[in-house]
């Protein structure tokens, strides 16, 4: 029987296994935020059509509260990333956090025997990074 965790651990993991798709996202959404500014600063804005312009300010809440998701989420793997760069075998760590979550082609042991360690000490690793990242991501 595993450990008893709340939510905040499938929510951290789930924010590293998506970290590189977040930050294609986020700069598609910074790219259409840019692309809207620039195509309204040329035109007035016209107070009959309300309707269309609740929707609009709506959907633009949507994205605003997404953008910020993203920012955190890509934020806090960074933040994970770097403090596991801090321990002596920083970069054995980020090849076995590479590979245990974004190669897509090992199991947390596989990832560990890859990089020629234990697998107790990739599950410490693995841990630690989570950990990392819910912290600073506010799940933890």
């Amino acid at each position: 029987m595993g450990r008893n965790r709340s939510s905040w651990y499938r929510r951290a993991q789930d924010a590293i296994k998506e970290y590189h798709q977040n930050k294609k996202e986020l700069e598609a959404i910074t790219a259409d935020y840019a692309y809207a500014h620039s195509q309204r600063e040329g035109e007035r804005v016209q107070t009959s059509n309300l309707s269309g312009g609740t929707a609009d300010i709506f959907q633009r809440m949507d994205k605003d509260e997404r953008r910020k998701t993203l920012k955190r989420d890509i934020a806090a793997v960074e933040y994970g990333l770097a403090m596991q760069r801090l321990h002596e075998d920083g970069e054995l760590r980020i090849k076995y956090i590479t590979a245990r979550y974004w190669s897509g082609v090992y199991t947390p042991d596989g990832a560990a025997v890859e990089n020629n360690i234990a697998p107790a000490t990739g599950r410490r690793i693995n841990q630690e990074f989570v950990k990392d990242v819910a912290r600073k991501a506010g799940y933890l």
